[in-house]
Parts: structure tokens; sequence; C-alpha cells
């Protein structure tokens, strides 16, 4: 078996040798792809990179001040674009929304809610997780005097 390159305008090369046979990996327009020549025939392998997912925002912010009552919905900015991410959302440490596809969870807060809250919110596919945390406060509405 013979292994040859077709890696046009390929940023990343990558030579792996697998049971005394050598394969190159390369990226093809953003593509990772590995191409193997066997007698007469052409075998092209699309290959899959899976990388962790990275939360870059979070919301609500660090901080934010809410009322008893508001629905707050608790969400993030994820940089991996994949239906493959799974997400779970923690208020105090108690799991209110459990791993699932759902990328936000709505918390209407009540007035036993008043207070300082961590959120948590966690990501995860095949390659790994990341968590954050955040505060905010939710805030008594005063009552008007009768």
């Amino acid at each position: 078996m013979k292994v040859f390159m077709s890696c046009f305008r390929a940023t990343t090369r990558l030579r792996v040798i697998l049971g005394g046979v050598v394969l190159f990996f390369c990226l093809v327009n953003l593509v990772p792809r590995v191409v193997l020549a066997a007698s007469s025939a052409i075998v092209t392998v699309n290959v899959t990179i899976v990388s962790p997912p990275k939360i870059t925002a979070v919301t609500p912010a660090d901080g934010s001040f809410f009322d008893e009552g508001d629905t707050i919905t608790i969400s993030c900015t994820v940089n991996y674009a994949s239906s493959s991410i799974e997400y779970q959302f923690s208020i105090e440490d108690n799991i209110k929304q459990p791993w699932s596809i759902n990328s936000s969870y709505k918390w209407v807060t009540a007035s036993r809610d008043a207070g300082l809250h961590k959120l948590k919110i966690e990501v995860r596919n095949i390659a790994g997780q990341d968590t954050k945390e955040t505060e905010i406060y939710v805030y008594l509405k005063p009552v008007p005097p009768t």
C-alpha cells in the first residue's frame, strides 16, 4: 500500500505510523482528511476533530440584581458550535436542569429567593467539559403601606 499526501493549501500536516502504515493527516479547506492509495484505488477518509467546549460568556453577568418575581434566563455562549453540546444548570449547587441539549434555563424567582445566589453553568461534549459560576442578588419587592 502506498501512501501519498493530497494537501493543497494545507495549513497543518501530521504523519502517523499505524501498524506499519504511514498516515498523513492534513487540513484542506478546514476539513481534516486522511488520503491513502492502495493499488489502483484511492480511498479518502474524513476525520472529525472534536475539541472540548469553552464557555466564553455567561448570562446573567456576575453581580447582576433582580427583583423577586423576575424570570431570570440563565445561559452561556460557547466557542464550539455543535449540536453535540450538553448543558447543565445549578443554583446553589442544586441541579435545576440536568444534562440536556437545552442551552438555557428560566428561573422564576419568589420572595423566598431573596438574597445572594451562586449560579453554575456546565457544558460538555465527548472531548471534555467546562464550568463557569456567577453570583446574582435577588431583592424583595417593597410592600406598600396599607
